[in-house]
């Protein structure tokens, strides 16, 4: 049995005995799939970020730097206090596909479409999650841009983003409000 298995195996088990730490949450899980499979580790299509020692919508997320893997826990209930339904364990690092990471802000390395839930009801904390959709990059003929009211959705009839297109514009709603998982707003970030 190799070291990793090991960690993994203890991990499960406190976390089954003690619940999820309600600790400082100063990291994040970073999860982000790449919109080509060249290498290049920058070029993001969209990315989860998720607030770890926290319980959300009945996952808590786990990672620490230097770890080489990164775990998010599903419980069978909400608050994360019954037993683990599901484990999924995140290598960190890049493959060409995606990257997983676990640092101290949620993923803003480019401009994107962000979308951001809160445990408090001005949307003032840091999130417990956000998801971020990269603007201006093509990916299966689809591209997004976003200006400060709005994100705009075009799809083309080809998967280099050429030929007819139509598109979709939704309303950021940039104001914290209750929505259905909690606290949320969602902004354009253009880097």
């Amino acid at each position: 049995m190799n070291s990793s298995s090991i960690i993994f195996k203890t991990l499960v088990v406190l976390l089954s005995i003690v619940g999820v730490c309600k600790c400082d949450s100063s990291y994040y899980l970073v999860i982000a799939n790449l919109a080509n499979s060249n290498g290049d580790c920058s070029n993001v299509r969209n990315a989860f970020s998720y607030q770890v020692n926290t319980c959300a919508n009945g996952m808590a997320t786990y990672c620490s730097p230097g770890d080489d893997f990164g775990t998010i826990a599903e419980y069978f209930d909400n608050d994360c206090s019954s037993g683990i339904q599901n484990i999924i364990t995140y290598k960190i690092g890049c493959d060409g596909y995606s990257l997983v990471a676990c640092q101290q802000t949620p993923f803003n390395n480019q401009s994107a479409t962000i979308y951001a839930r809160y445990d408090d009801s001005a949307c003032q904390t840091e999130p417990t999650f956000t998801e971020a959709f990269a603007v201006k990059v093509c990916f299966e003929g689809v591209i997004t841009t976003c200006d400060d009211t709005s994100t705009t959705i075009t799809t083309y009839e080809n998967n280099d983003c050429s030929g007819k297109s139509t598109s979709l514009t939704n309303t950021l709603k940039t104001q914290c409000h209750m929505g259905t998982q909690g606290y949320e707003q969602s902004w354009c970030s253009n880097i």
